[in-house]
């Protein structure tokens, strides 16, 4: 899995939208340098899950930090400070996420602990844990099966549990509904697509799109960009 991003600077707008703390837990704890890997911790969330160290980058220098609370332990932990109907409107929003790429069979929410990171994937995901909004639009290539959707909805998942949202869909989906919404009056479908603070498109390239869905689609792309409004994408 390849991940190519365009660092094109957002607006303050967009990343206000966002709380930071949530999104990156990990700031406030002293990163530790490789060569002195810690133990894992017990989450002081209560579930007793052993947390492993992550590995993140600083001034082109690899480190550990330690994980101190687990990612659900951590949404609960924020959901008891914060009004019942915030809760519920994230809760809303995460629905975006296909729910096989949201939660387990079990019903358990797929995080970025949660992930296989001995696939050779382990740098795509350090990048993608540390992104925020005005850092840009993302492209995720690689053959079936390498985990690009999957760690983009870990992406989504941990902005939207930060403040956010997103539109999720892939892209046959996606010309499918301007298809149907073409010529419709006082339709508003393409303004939402062009204005949602983050647009996902899942397996782009895989269906075949005409000269008028190729137009429509990069005027969306255009739009996006000249307004800086990311817009995170797969293809094979």
């Amino acid at each position: 899995m390849q991940d190519r991003k365009h660092d094109r600077r957002g607006s303050a707008a967009l990343s206000d939208t966002f709380d930071r703390r949530t999104i990156i837990p990990t700031a406030s704890v002293q990163p530790i340098p490789l060569r002195q890997r810690p133990d894992p911790l017990v989450c002081r969330g209560g579930c007793g899950e052993l947390l492993e160290p992550v590995t993140i980058r600083r001034k082109g220098e690899a480190l550990y930090v330690p994980l101190r609370i687990c990612d659900p332990c951590r949404v609960a932990e924020n959901d008891r400070e914060r009004p019942p109907e915030h809760v519920v409107a994230r809760d809303r929003r995460l629905k975006t996420i296909p729910i096989h790429l949201r939660e387990t069979r079990g019903g358990k929410p797929i995080t970025f602990q949660t992930l296989d990171r001995d696939r050779g994937n382990a740098r795509t995901l350090e990048l993608l844990e540390q992104w925020i909004p005005p850092w840009g639009s993302i492209f995720l290539s690689g053959p079936v099966g390498s985990g690009k959707s999957q760690a983009l909805a870990c992406l989504v998942r941990k902005l939207i549990e930060g403040g956010g949202s997103a539109m999720w869909t892939s892209e046959q989906r996606l010309m499918r509904m301007i298809r149907e919404d073409f010529g419709r009056r006082g339709s508003t479908l393409q303004r939402e697509i062009c204005d949602a603070p983050i647009l996902v498109v899942d397996d782009l390239g895989a269906a075949a799109r005409t000269d008028w869905e190729r137009r429509i689609f990069e005027e969306i792309l255009s739009e996006r960009s000249d307004n800086r409004r990311p817009i995170l994408m797969t293809s094979n």
